[in-house]
């Protein structure tokens, strides 16, 4: 199947709006269990959510990715507030992707100067869903009927594993998912086990994939990939660094062709994404819509990737905002390819919503409601929780003249 539906997309007639603030929420909830992978723990679960609200009172909302550093979300929220506050409020946008396109040029020499071009991308990936949840809202439909997709989006639980691999494979199940993805990559004891509990507790018809989290040689891949295609798992991702060789990645998709290769989330930029199936080293892409490209640019290629045989599996282990952009998206763009949920508690995701998203038989139907994301649940608007400028910092920085 095609990376993207093939029907020709509906032409949007966007109502122009008028930036009236821009507002941040920072989260960072306990949990009992790190969420392990093969590189590091997560000991709490972070979350940076952005607010824009319009002239009319219509508001957006968007999540960026966060994860990794500890306290890598308390930057991106200074930089917002210090930079992305000041260049939006008061500006007037014609359609959402010109909003990203502010923030590209106000960011374009300061990433360089700072060599950080992973904190900008990605709260400008978020900035980015919550112009299209405006956008989408002011427009009185949800995102995915707009770009003339389907409600219905398949998914699968993810984040699964070293510990208790079994029992959250027949949890996940029993909570509606079909299809699982299990962490490897730590070393061979433990993934020959974790492996082992999942293909045990799989049920009948149910799907399988592994992740690596980048943590292979070459060597060790080859030795590993053609265990996993003769178990018939679905996809092997990130089995090596990001910045491998495609020539690497290459031997390694054509060591076990039955075996597809995925990854993505740690590409940055559309070039890469092109250059990963062009040069056939990936079959499954895994943009992370929090981490780059948001709405916007994710859609541009998907339209470029139109016609191959590669598969689009937006990747998203967060709350629930970000998880609701890359549903979205998902369902515009169509093709084959699933959604990832995270398995692993995070009050952020299962109780980002007054009305629960709910699986079932491995899909998620989407809402009727307009622009991208639902009504919230009264505790994620709190108003004492959401940030407003701090008298302390340094004055605001404007963005270059266009």
């Amino acid at each position: 199947m095609a990376a993207i539906d093939d029907a020709p997309r509906p032409s949007v007639a966007w109502s122009p709006a008028t930036v009236a603030q821009v507002d941040l929420r920072l989260l960072d909830d306990p949990i009992a269990v790190p969420v392990r992978t093969s590189f590091g723990s997560m000991h709490s679960r972070p979350g940076l959510i952005v607010r824009l609200t319009d002239a009319d009172g219509v508001q957006g909302f968007g999540e960026a990715w966060c994860n990794f550093p500890a306290g890598g979300a308390r930057y991106k929220a200074t930089l917002i507030e210090q930079y992305v506050r000041p260049a939006l409020q008061g500006q007037r946008f014609a359609a959402p992707a010109e909003v990203q396109a502010r923030l590209h040029a106000l960011f374009a020499i300061l990433r360089l100067q700072c060599a950080d071009y992973g904190a900008m991308a990605q709260l400008i990936a978020a900035v980015d869903q919550a112009a299209w949840d405006l956008f989408g809202k002011r427009a009185g439909q949800p995102l995915w009927q707009l770009l003339g997709g389907r409600r219905e989006v398949p998914v699968y639980a993810s984040g699964i594993g070293p510990r208790h691999v079994a029992e959250t494979v027949r949890a996940q199940h029993a909570a509606g998912h079909r299809g699982f993805k299990i962490k490897l990559g730590f070393d061979d004891a433990t993934d020959h086990a974790s492996l082992a509990a999942a293909r045990d507790a799989l049920p009948r018809g149910a799907t399988l994939m592994v992740d690596i989290n980048q943590g292979w040689t070459v060597e060790q891949a080859k030795a590993w990939l053609p265990r996993l295609a003769e178990a018939g798992i679905a996809w092997c991702e990130e089995p090596l660094r990001a910045d491998a060789a495609w020539d690497d990645w290459r031997l390694l998709a054509a060591l076990a062709p039955s075996l597809p290769i995925a990854g993505g989330e740690n590409l940055l930029g559309e070039q890469r994404f092109v250059d990963a199936v062009e040069r056939g080293a990936v079959r499954v892409l895994q943009p992370d819509l929090g981490k780059w490209g948001g709405i916007s640019e994710n859609l541009q290629l998907a339209r470029r990737l139109q016609g191959t045989p590669a598969s689009i599996c937006p990747h998203w282990l967060a709350g629930g905002i970000g998880l609701m952009a890359s549903l979205q998206f998902k369902a515009a763009i169509g093709g084959a390819g699933m959604v990832e949920m995270d398995a692993n508690p995070n009050r952020q995701r299962s109780e980002a919503f007054a009305e629960p998203l709910v699986v079932r038989d491995g899909v998620v139907s989407l809402p009727d409601t307009p622009g991208v994301v639902p009504p919230l649940a009264p505790w994620l608007l709190e108003p004492q929780a959401w940030a407003t400028p701090s008298p302390e910092h340094a004055p605001a920085r404007t963005a270059p003249s266009a």
